[in-house]
């Protein structure tokens, strides 16, 4: 069995600024920290075999915190990055609401009509984003000694989305319905043999 940790960063200024991230960077907030300092103390006792984390600095300081004094390596892979916005990345809504309003309201509320101008279509994103996912749960599915793999991964809302529709069977149309990906949110699945439990989605009781 493979248990999935899948953890957002903490708050980032652009979250506060409402601006579209992407794969550009902003840096975590004193509050983010703070986000990402409980969840690590909520998650003390976990034993973690591996962790993987987006190579974007907000992802991979969250996983630093998270980690804490374990002895394992954090790695990257550029797949855990966030959708890529284009012309988008640090803008601010007002602006896009303005100069692109048919596709800024289909994001957000059509998803599956939006088309990006510069950036990545939902497609390729989730051929990416899976194909990640897929790799961690091959790579880790049993151990020599069969134990079971705990994986840590910090990624960002729309890469924790993806992997929840596809455990979710949830249509792209659908794609913004609750649970919320709150930053420093944890969500669990567990993985066996072609088959998977979500255990927690979306959390945040550790704040």
């Amino acid at each position: 069995m493979t248990r999935l940790y899948l953890i957002r960063h903490g708050q980032t200024e652009w979250n506060v600024e409402k601006k579209m991230q992407g794969k550009k960077n902003s840096n975590l907030t004193k509050l983010g920290i703070e986000q990402a300092n409980k969840l690590s103390e909520r998650l003390s006792n976990e034993n973690f075999d591996y962790i993987y984390s987006s190579p974007l600095k907000r992802a991979y300081d969250t996983a630093k915190i998270i980690r804490g004094q374990r002895n394992i390596e954090i790695i990257k892979d550029e797949n855990l990055q966030e959708m890529g916005f284009g012309v988008w990345e640090g803008r601010p809504p007002e602006e896009l609401k303005n100069t692109y309003p048919e596709q800024y309201k289909n994001f957000w509320e059509k998803p599956h009509l939006y088309e990006p101008i510069d950036g990545e279509n939902f497609k390729d994103f989730k051929d990416r984003v899976l194909k990640i996912l897929f790799s961690i749960i091959q790579n880790h599915k049993d151990s020599q000694n069969h134990k079971d793999s705990q994986i840590l991964i910090v990624s960002h809302t729309i890469v924790i989305l993806q992997i929840m529709s596809y455990f979710g069977n949830r249509e792209l149309k659908s794609m913004w319905e609750p649970p919320v990906i709150d930053p420093a949110s944890l969500t669990i699945v567990e993985v066996n043999d072609g088959t998977h439990e979500i255990i927690l989605y979306g959390d945040i009781k550790h704040y």
